[in-house]
């Protein structure tokens, strides 16, 4: 799963957008991002980036 990179490691693939607007609807409902991150197990570094790309770009679709 991922793309192959030399010497044998992998990229992960990106999370789908589907996830990434119900993770946001949750952010957006007052729970708290720690919650959110336990549970669609993502993290929090990622919901702060999805805060910061929706703030930056007014979407939080990944990266062409």
């Amino acid at each position: 799963m991922g793309v192959h990179l030399d010497q044998g490691l992998t990229m992960p693939k990106a999370y789908s957008n589907d996830l990434r607007e119900r993770v946001m609807q949750a952010c957006d409902q007052v729970e708290r991002a720690a919650a959110v991150a336990m549970r669609f197990a993502v993290s929090k570094s990622f919901i702060e980036k999805l805060k910061q790309r929706r703030r930056e770009r007014g979407t939080v679709a990944a990266k062409p």
